[in-house]
């Protein structure tokens, strides 16, 4: 139910967020105080439901090698031949390999669909195999291919005897004679719902509870040339038909094995990006609606997703939450990954679509580094009314906050309150894959 239409039997619990940019100076007596208003005969000022969406783009392989789980880089087929010339062919057998985007993650037991498309002068023996280190067999299959001068599909499942993070796919043949292949593809049979979407990104995805999803791009759309530009009707059909295009803006080749049919199915610097938390005040609420693509603090304070860039943006998105991307949120390579500090803000407002936004106001000395919200969310897992509260300070000093809500019904009995933190030492800190959770928002009880 609405916050603004309470029963007397229920209850209210008061969840605190409090980002902070770094361990602020201890030694300060400044206080601020923040006011809410429940007043339940407010007009309630919702906040669009579509209000926080999801940006995906093609860039630094994000989706083809990231949440594309296509483990082939060039499905049109540039490998490594295995032989020839200096190099003496191995007994085993010749043909070519192809390493990945940055070394194919094979997991033990694990079942991987691979297709190609082949044509030969003479009837041949093939090996489709996974290669791990001192070329240990991870999985592999031998195939006999017939005599055939028109490109045959074929379609072989493998299943991994152990596990590798850097492992390489190859076709191989002990049989003399010329043979052609194109069109590769090596794909994990467990995809997020079959969709061929990696499982671990795509969740993190997921748990940002997206209400929509802009794609394909960005400047990855129009290219730096107009032959490069994205089409989509080159992105739909069978993925060995898509002809795939150069992505120039971000100068490398991608085979738009996600394209439009894949999309559809998921159906500045640090201070000026916190002065720009007011950007919204003064628009007209008559006139043509505000939509906010792309938004991130770069350059300098960004680093690699620093913590300073994060509570930045958490200002910014206070200011797009009170007036109802991230550089590279989410980090990873063939097997891991981590949520920068600009992640983790972005979860801390996953909430806020929908919700009913509650007047605040905030009695401060520190109006250039304090800025703050406060939503009753549209629901709850426990069928609990809560008001939320986020506080970001962007000053060098501590403050002490008093926070008070007023207009609740006298019946309405307050169950507690915790507080979730998102800080550290230096402003320019960083997670790492040696360290993922260094910046993280923690929980705890509040404490009145």
């Amino acid at each position: 139910m609405d916050f603004y239409s309470l029963k007397a039997t229920c209850h209210v619990m008061l969840y605190l967020i409090y980002l902070l940019a770094f361990h602020c100076y201890a030694d300060t007596n400044q206080t601020s105080i923040l006011v809410v208003n429940a007043t339940s005969n407010l007009t309630p000022r919702r906040i669009p439901d579509t209000f926080f969406g999801v940006f995906l783009e093609e860039i630094n392989h994000g989706v083809s090698g990231g949440l594309w789980a296509e483990l082939r880089n060039k499905v049109a087929l540039r490998m490594e031949v295995l032989c020839g010339g200096t190099k003496p062919c191995p007994s085993s057998g010749v043909g070519i390999s192809n390493p990945g985007f940055w070394g194919m993650n094979i997991e033990q037991r694990k079942k991987y669909q691979i297709v190609y498309y082949i044509k030969a002068l003479a009837k041949l023996d093939l090996q489709i195999s996974f290669t791990g280190a001192n070329s240990e067999k991870l999985a592999s299959t031998n195939v006999t291919v017939g005599n055939t001068t028109n490109w045959t599909r074929m379609v072989n499942i493998l299943e991994a005897n152990a596990s590798y993070h850097n492992a390489s796919l190859q076709i191989t043949t002990t049989t003399k004679g010329v043979y052609w292949l194109d069109q590769v593809s090596a794909m994990p049979m467990d995809t997020y719902k079959g969709n061929g979407f990696r499982n671990d990104l795509f969740q993190m995805v997921a748990e940002l509870k997206p209400k929509f999803l802009r794609f394909p791009g960005g400047t990855f759309v129009e290219g730096n040339r107009l032959r490069n530009a994205f089409r989509w009707k080159d992105t739909v059909g069978p993925w060995e038909e898509r002809p795939g295009h150069f992505n120039d803006v971000w100068d490398y080749w991608t085979d738009d094995g996600f394209g439009y049919f894949e999309g559809l199915q998921l159906y500045t610097n640090s201070k000026d990006m916190f002065q720009k938390s007011s950007k919204f005040d003064k628009t007209s609420r008559s006139g043509p609606k505000a939509f906010v693509s792309e938004y991130a603090v770069w350059k300098e304070d960004a680093g690699m997703g620093s913590l300073v860039a994060a509570v930045a943006e958490a200002a910014f998105l206070i200011g797009l939450e009170r007036n109802s991307w991230l550089p590279d949120a989410i980090v990873f390579d063939s097997y891991q990954h981590y949520g920068t500090p600009s992640y983790w803000v972005q979860k801390l407002f996953t909430e806020s679509s929908g919700a009913i936004f509650l007047p605040t106001t905030l009695e401060t000395n520190s109006s250039n580094s304090l800025i703050a919200s406060a939503i009753n969310p549209k629901q709850s897992k426990d069928n609990q009314n809560y008001i939320r509260i986020k506080v970001v300070n962007f000053g060098i000093n501590s403050q002490n906050l008093q926070i008070s809500v007023n207009g609740l019904n006298s019946t309405i009995k307050q169950l507690g309150s915790t507080k979730t933190v998102l800080t550290s030492s230096n402003l320019m800190d960083e997670n790492s894959f040696s360290e993922k959770m260094k910046i993280f928002h923690f929980r705890s009880t509040f404490i009145a």
